[in-house]
């Protein structure tokens, strides 16, 4: 949704992240409300943030998936990805290692957030 969202055709364009959080809440909300099954494929690490995303929206089930991957096997895709020319957030290492921290934490609190299943 960034590229979309800033017409810029890169993924790693991080400057409208609030709006394209709020474009992609929409696009869930309205799905959910004609009665259709929605995947959200993206990094959330942070409690806070996911609740406000999951605030209001019609009824439903949550279920979380999480994949756990080792921090170096991380960085090392990315570079990879990067040198390769695959389009991709281009993520620098420090940010990897403060989402795996955050992650850790957060992982704590998925049922109290509402997700059956994890």
């Amino acid at each position: 949704i960034n590229a979309e969202y800033m017409g810029s055709g890169s993924v790693s364009n991080q400057n409208c992240n609030p709006q394209a959080w709020q474009m992609a809440k929409q696009r869930v909300d309205e799905a959910l409300q004609h009665g259709y099954d929605v995947i959200l494929d993206a990094t959330n690490t942070v409690p806070a943030g996911r609740r406000r995303f999951l605030e209001n929206l019609p009824p439903h089930e949550l279920i979380a998936k999480v994949f756990r991957v080792d921090k170096q096997v991380a960085k090392r895709r990315i570079e990879q990805d990067i040198t390769n020319g695959v389009d991709r957030a281009h993520v620098p290492p420090e940010v990897v290692d403060r989402m795996q921290e955050q992650l850790n934490v957060s992982l704590w609190v998925l049922d109290e957030e509402g997700f059956q299943m994890i």
